[in-house]
């Protein structure tokens, strides 16, 4: 990753404006920093949230708090605990988000 940024920054992820989207069950809310080569975001899930689509995008995910589910168009399942971390890599297998409890994740792409 090539991080340019002209100084450091202090992310105060509460005072920023939440986007909610409905999944299949459930929703989450997404908070993103965009820079020239990187997204930071902080996203929270409901409790028995289930993503709407598959994703093909490669992350860096760690879980702040809660339980991650990632189930893979192949039938098969990750699971990612809070203070646990999982890399996807970009075009890798087809995935999407599931948690039975409300989540918090940090995601690097």
């Amino acid at each position: 990753m090539d991080i340019h940024v002209p100084a450091s920054e202090v992310i105060s992820w509460d005072t920023m404006t939440a986007e909610q989207t409905e999944g299949e069950t459930g929703y989450l809310s997404d908070r993103c920093v965009e820079k020239s080569a990187f997204r930071l975001r902080r996203i929270d899930f409901s409790d028995r949230y289930e993503a709407g689509q598959w994703c093909h995008k490669g992350h860096v995910i760690h879980v702040l708090s809660g339980h991650l589910s990632l189930m893979f168009a192949n039938g098969t399942r990750q699971e990612v605990a809070a203070g646990q971390s999982c890399i996807l890599g970009d075009n890798g297998p087809a995935h999407k988000a599931v948690t039975q409890l409300a989540t918090t994740i940090l995601v690097v792409e």
